[in-house]
This record gives C-alpha cells, sequence and structure tokens, in this order.
C-alpha cells in the first residue's frame, strides 16, 4: 500500500499513474484541503477526481497528515500504515547563498526566497517582507523558484476583489514554468535596459501562470487556462487524450523540436 500526502497537481499525478501501472497497487492519497487540485478551477478538480475514482484509488480529503496517530491511519483506511508515504508539494527554499536581509521570512517552507522589487531586482527587507532598499545598487535580479513569488506594497490600499489585493504590488505567482520564463524573460530586458540607461519595466502577474496541465495516467489529462491569484478562478479548456498530449508535448519535447530550436 502507498499513501500519497498532499492532492495537488504532482500528488494526483503520481496517484493516476501508479493506478494504471500498477493496477493491483492500494493507493491512498490524502489532502487536509476539501478537494483535490485547490489551486485549479473546481472542475479541473471535478474531472481529476472522476478519473481518480474511475482507476480505484482512494481519497480523504479534510485530513491532516499525523503518521504517530492510530486514528489517522484508521480514517485513511489504512490501520497497519502504509509500505511507502509520499509527501508532496513540500517546497524549500535554498536560497543560503544570499544576504540573509534579502530573504523573506515568510512564504513556502517557513521562508527563505529571495525578495524584489516589480522591477525584479533584488532588495534588501523589512519586517512584513517588503522590499526596502535596492542590494547591490540594483544590478541583481531575480526570477523563477528563488523569487519569493510576490512583491509586497509598501502601504497597503484597499481596492476592489477584482483588482490586486491590496497588500500586494504583484500577487503570489505559483512556482511553475511558465512563471518563471515570463519574469525570466522581462529580468533580462531589464538587465539591457540597465546598461543602456533606459527605463526599467515593472513586471506584473504573469498570465502565463494562469495555465495548467494536469497528467491523469499516460492517455488522460486536463488542461486550464485564465486563472490567477484569486480561489478557484480559470477554467478547463480541454480534457482527455487530447489533454494528456499536449502536457506531454510541454514535458518532453521530441528530438526534432530539440533540434529546430537549436
Amino acid at each position: 500500500s502507498v499513501l500519497i500526502v498532499g492532492a495537488d497537481v504532482q500528488g494526483v499525478e503520481l496517484a493516476c499513474d501508479l493506478r494504471h501501472f500498477l493496477p493491483g497497487l492500494q493507493v491512498t492519497l490524502v489532502d487536509r484541503l476539501p478537494r483535490c487540485l485547490a489551486d485549479l478551477p473546481p472542475a479541473a478538480g471535478a474531472r481529476a477526481q472522476q478519473r481518480l475514482d474511475a482507476l480505484g484509488a482512494t481519497t480523504k480529503y479534510g485530513v491532516r497528515y499525523d503518521p504517530g496517530s492510530d486514528s489517522f491511519w484508521e480514517s485513511v483506511g489504512i490501520p497497519a500504515g502504509a509500505h511507502a508515504t509520499y509527501i508532496m508539494g513540500q517546497l524549500r527554499a535554498t536560497n543560503d547563498f544570499m544576504p540573509a536581509n534579502t530573504l523573506s521570512l515568510r512564504g513556502p517552507g517557513g521562508g527563505g526566497w529571495i525578495v524584489t522589487n516589480s522591477r525584479l531586482q533584488v532588495c534588501t527587507r523589512d519586517a512584513e517582507d517588503r522590499p526596502i532598499h535596492l542590494w547591490a545598487g540594483g544590478r541583481v535580479f531575480a526570477a523563477g523558484d528563488c523569487h519569493f513569488g510576490a512583491v509586497l506594497g509598501r502601504v497597503a490600499s484597499p481596492r476592489s476583489a477584482k483588482d490586486v489585493p491590496g497588500d500586494f504590488n504583484i500577487p503570489p505567482v505559483p512556482k511553475n514554468a511558465l512563471a518563471a520564463i515570463a519574469w525570466s524573460q522581462l529580468a533580462c530586458r531589464n538587465i539591457l535596459a540597465l546598461e543602456h540607461g533606459e527605463p526599467l519595466e515593472a513586471a506584473t502577474w504573469p498570465t502565463e501562470a494562469g495555465f495548467g496541465a494536469v497528467g491523469l495516467g499516460p492517455e488522460d489529462g486536463v488542461l486550464t487556462w485564465r486563472a490567477d491569484w484569486r480561489r478557484d478562478s480559470g477554467e478547463v479548456i480541454s480534457c482527455g487524450p487530447s489533454a494528456a498530449e499536449v502536457r506531454r508535448q510541454l514535458c518532453r519535447p521530441t528530438a526534432g523540436a530539440d533540434r529546430r530550436r537549436l
């Protein structure tokens, strides 16, 4: 038996793959949230749940992982415990090479993410993780997984629910490849602008980050887009084999595609 803790994209994909390729394996997926794929549109979670059920995976939601408790194992239907446990979605910063005053006190894994301003220049931060002063003269930029993933405003201002939350200049951005590419491109443009004495471009919440591709086994999947920082935003645009193929192309380009890029 296998226990998977965390019904995010990685947890759902692992559960589907294990049940597809090892149908005799007991797979239990648990999460403290009320549904799977909680960061994606509800329709995506519903489609994934349908597939998990069809594959015979056991799912338990609203459950906190407590391996030292007998009642936990009873509640998830594995009274003797699992033979293997996979804990998914645990992010941890590895930015120890940076000065402590440029690293967040908060965020996934307890903080340690690089703080920047809206132009993606690394900054020292205050006690609330707001960027205060440029670090290294503003000549160092950060983007991708090392980044705090948001830019807090110096002064909170109330705004409508459809706009950016009052505490943020840029609200939290998911740590995915498309978001990293968008901000890395902007950082490169700003490096060139800085070299030529031109104004720097301010980043915004990257719309590319709102695209999601989830595999539900080798021949099934779900694609979403138009998601943003608001809970349950976005919509499903494709399901089934076509979605699985798009995800496969995004994750593992063909050798021919690699050669064309070179």
